[in-house]
């Protein structure tokens, strides 16, 4: 899941987070590198000035690595989209 809000700021800030529901001690943190070297990769699709939080999933671990980039670029350029259009004032989008 993705969730973004306008801030209007210089950059952007991203955090992330994995519930104990997903895993034990490993299987949350390698979710959460996954999900911030995702992020890494494709940050330059989102304009500056939001704040950014990525949740890992309970459907996190059907795929690989690859999938789950391609799947974060995807939610980057729909936000990118939305954000785009006129009359939109911004708020959190999934």
């Amino acid at each position: 899941m993705l969730l973004v809000w306008r801030t209007g700021g210089p950059g952007r800030r991203a955090g992330v987070v994995a519930s104990r529901r997903l895993g034990g001690s490993v299987e949350r943190n390698r979710a959460r590198r996954w999900l911030r070297e995702a992020y890494r990769l494709n940050k330059g699709v989102l304009p500056e000035g939001l704040d950014i939080i990525l949740v890992a999933r309970s459907d996190f671990w059907e795929g690989s690595f690859d999938r789950l980039c391609r799947g974060v670029a995807a939610g980057f350029r729909s936000v990118k989209l939305r954000l785009a259009s006129p009359g939109n004032g911004g708020g959190s989008t999934t």
